[in-house]
């Protein structure tokens, strides 16, 4: 057996745990919170190993006396287990090597006729090259005024190309993550995103992203001047699939400038962001809805906050990823809380260690874990916004009750 190279050991606030990236991100697994003898047996099997060697290994290394030993034995056992049965251990044959550095440099030519429009995100500047009728109408609200300073880092600049034509054919890898709707691969100097057709993607079909640059090349086929077809349906389906682009190009240059997505919807309180965060389904909107009923409290976005420190202080970013809600703002505010629901049949606020807080927090990111490479960063940047921003869970109900009891938790922290 040797481990599964989708799952990372990492320490979160000094506890070992086991993240998930690449295929295994893709498919929502969890982060396992594991001990420092689980470590040392996660370290065991970077080599093909079969259990009783592992289990020979650990013996020698802590030589417990002849009463631990076959509790020790016992328990080395049942965890290399629940390790094969979760997937983090695979038979040897089933671990595939793939070195993106002995793909063909791919090269791609940009249109030269279509005019930019310049957006600023987060302090991410964005030159989006289409046809105005592709682009999503809130972006509009985020164009560049004037030109960004001379002074940016040049990884805060990139720029998005959309062209109507078929995606050109390369010999590409297997991929390293492959979804229902997506397969992503690595090469030299890009990822790939091959979509598939009629799932989330219906006009957009690859997009090639530099690794260095984040210049991306979105290719798609419409029909818009097809009589036969609807228009108006086709602009909106393809105004969505543009904005999923963009959104994905941004996430991976946030994470490269220590900025964190979000997945919440965030409210004005006091003049602070708080933080609505959980699963899709459990009832953010909903949450933040009983604050305007009950409180006539605003939302600031509805689906995607970015956290970023400026000055010692955690701030959320306006941007124009709102969700269905439609709500989403240009500003900034301070981060006030951090409220992590869970739907209950009660109403109650509970604590969190500093570990827990972190781990939930990265549970809940969008910045996309293709591969291992910014994991240490995105941990770093977690725990700083937990040891900043106050952090807690919310167990609740869809009644009124909910708020009141947030209400009270947040008026105890100011």
């Amino acid at each position: 057996m040797i481990r599964n190279n989708d799952y990372i050991l990492k320490e979160i606030n000094n506890i070992p745990c086991l993240i998930p990236v690449g295929q295994a991100k893709a498919m929502r697994k969890s982060i396992i919170s594991i001990n420092t003898t689980g470590a040392y047996i996660w370290e065991c099997f970077s080599e093909n190993l079969s259990n009783t060697e592992v289990i020979d290994k650990v013996i020698n290394y802590y030589g417990p006396n002849a009463k631990e030993k076959n509790d020790l034995i016992c328990d080395i056992s049942s965890f290399i287990n629940s390790l094969s049965k979760m997937g983090l251990l695979l038979d040897s044959d089933k671990i595939c090597s793939m070195n993106p550095q002995n793909q063909a440099s791919i090269i791609l030519d940009a249109p030269t006729d279509i005019e930019a429009t310049s957006v600023s995100i987060a302090d991410i500047h964005i030159n989006i090259y289409a046809p105005e009728n592709i682009l999503p109408k809130h972006f509009f609200d985020f164009i560049q005024k004037e030109s960004p300073s001379q002074n940016l880092k040049q990884d805060s600049k990139i720029s998005i190309h959309f062209i109507e034509k078929e995606a050109p054919e390369f010999d590409l890898p297997d991929p390293i993550i492959e979804t229902l709707s997506v397969n992503i691969c690595e090469t030299k100097n890009h990822f790939v995103l091959s979509y598939k057709k009629y799932t989330t993607m219906n006009f957009i079909s690859r997009l090639f992203i530099n690794k260095d640059t984040y210049e991306t090349y979105a290719y798609y086929e419409t029909s818009l001047n097809n009589a036969s077809t609807n228009p108006d349906s086709e602009s909106k389906t393809l105004r969505a699939e543009t904005d999923t682009v963009i959104r994905t190009v941004f996430s991976l240059v946030a994470a490269k400038q220590n900025l964190l997505m979000l997945h919440s919807v965030s409210i004005l309180y006091k003049n602070k962001a708080i933080l609505f965060s959980a699963p899709s389904g459990t009832g953010k909107s909903t949450h933040a809805n009983l604050w305007k009923k009950l409180f006539d409290i605003n939302q600031i976005n509805g689906d995607i906050n970015v956290l970023k420190e400026i000055n010692g202080e955690i701030v959320a970013c306006g941007t124009p990823w709102c969700g269905t809600s439609g709500i989403y703002s240009k500003e900034t505010f301070p981060v006030g809380a951090i409220i992590f629901l869970k739907r209950d049949s009660i109403n109650a606020i509970d604590g969190l260690s500093d570990h827990d807080k972190s781990r939930q927090l990265i549970s809940r990111l969008f910045n996309p874990l293709w591969n291992s490479n910014r994991l240490d960063s995105l941990i770093k940047n977690a725990e700083t916004v937990t040891k900043t921003v106050p952090c807690a869970i919310l167990r609740c109900t869809k009644d009124d009750e909910a708020a009141i009891v947030c209400k009270n938790y947040l008026n105890l922290l100011s």
